[in-house]
């Protein structure tokens, strides 16, 4: 899943954020690259044609719409306070791959990336978490909803035939794309439990915002062994 850039359009799974790339001044970008938006900076361009970013990454994970839902909702990257008052996610390294069909796939480089996950106990997902939380604070300064468990974990994301590679790094809406992503790690409570996070996406991202899953949709919260 993917944490949209504050309230511009938060989707109700899991969209892909990528960073921002400054090596050359205004204007003097090499016309064949594309453009990459305004908080992704280009780091490197390889002589394959894959283009080292760093952008903002978000993730979130879980309660599907159409699904029942299983008690978990994941957020990377940022705390629903940041999410619901700061522009975008924190920086870190993706690659973009030009695929043969003039389209795009991002991932994570080998080993995947490390990245905060916050996991909270609701049945909400998507839109209406962000809308319940968010709105409450900005409303009446509510505080959002205490994580249950928060912790550092590997992100694993490689996401597919992205047309619309501005919209996609931008987050300014949502674009088309076939997502893969996953969480994996450990994360701890207040009391001091530990316990194995494993949360997984496989699906569609469509261009008019709308997910389907169509392989592993799962959050798994298990408390470590010993």
């Amino acid at each position: 899943m993917q944490l949209r850039r504050r309230f511009t359009a938060l989707l109700a799974a899991l969209a892909v954020l990528v960073g921002t790339v400054a090596v050359a001044p205004a204007g003097a970008q090499d016309e064949a690259l594309p453009d990459l938006g305004p908080d992704t900076t280009l780091i490197n361009e390889r002589p394959n044609g894959k283009l080292v970013v760093e952008t903002p990454i978000g993730r979130i994970y879980g309660n599907l719409p159409g699904e029942a839902p299983d008690g978990l909702f994941v957020i990377t990257g940022d705390s629903i306070e940041k999410a619901c008052t700061s522009a975008a996610p924190p920086l870190h390294r993706m690659i973009l791959v030009p695929q043969a069909n003039d389209k795009w796939t991002v991932k994570t480089p080998a080993g995947g990336t490390q990245v905060f996950a916050y996991v909270y106990d609701t049945d909400l997902g998507g839109d209406d978490f962000f809308g319940a939380m968010c709105g409450g604070l900005f409303e009446n300064g509510t505080p959002p909803l205490a994580p249950l468990a928060v912790g550092m974990v590997t992100l694993e994301n490689r996401d597919r035939n992205i047309a619309d590679i501005t919209t996609a790094l931008s987050g300014t809406g949502p674009f088309a794309a076939s997502l893969n992503n996953s969480i994996t790690g450990l994360v701890s409570d207040r009391d001091g439990n530990v316990f194995e996070l494993d949360a997984r996406f496989k699906g569609k991202l469509r261009a008019n915002g709308s997910v389907s899953c169509t392989g592993d949709c799962s959050v798994a919260l298990t408390p470590q062994a010993g």
